[in-house]
């Protein structure tokens, strides 16, 4: 075992440099990562053959969700009193948990978001998304998911014409 760090030094244009091996905490020491001394990795141990294997009965740390983007608007001119939709009609959003959104306004804005589902060729609303964090670069929302077939209606509430500088949908699978 070295303390830390382990250096070797090389001879570059006539000047010696340090050059630090590539290292990792073990047994009180440090030691050289490479084929004798791998890095550590968390919930395996070392089987009798060698081999680095899951300790049993360990919860996976498998990823199993991901995040993805249904629906972009940029730029969009609302006028006062007016509103936008964004429609998740369009997308395979079967299997969504929960969405999630961010929106920029010009200046600021009086806004609510506004959630519906269609159900055939029916259309229920389902009420105003409520869950809004305020941020210096915009706000964030989100809502359980209901439905594939859901729309977010964006309804400009002051009483100026704002443009809508982002406005980013996105899935929680």
């Amino acid at each position: 075992m070295s303390d830390f760090p382990i250096l070797k030094w090389v001879n570059v244009d006539g000047r010696s440099v340090p050059f630090t091996y590539p290292q990792h905490k073990k047994d009180g020491g440090y030691v050289e990562t490479g084929d004798e001394n791998p890095l550590p990795v968390g919930n395996h141990v070392m089987s009798e053959g060698g081999l680095w294997i899951p300790e049993p009965e360990v919860r996976s740390t498998q990823l199993t969700g991901s995040i993805v983007e249904l629906e972009v608007l940029e730029n969009v001119f609302v006028p006062a009193g007016s509103y936008v939709t964004l429609s998740g009609m369009d997308i395979d959003n079967s299997d969504i948990k929960e969405i999630r959104g961010s929106i920029r306004w010009e200046g600021d804005t009086t806004y609510s978001l506004e959630l519906s589902i269609t159900v055939g060729s029916r259309q229920t609303y389902l009420g105003e998304i409520t869950d809004i964090t305020k941020s210096r670069y915009g706000d964030l929302f989100k809502h359980e998911s209901y439905d594939k077939n859901f729309r977010i209606r964006v309804n400009n509430d002051s009483g100026t014409d704002r443009t809508l500088y982002a406005l980013r949908l996105m899935g929680v699978r």
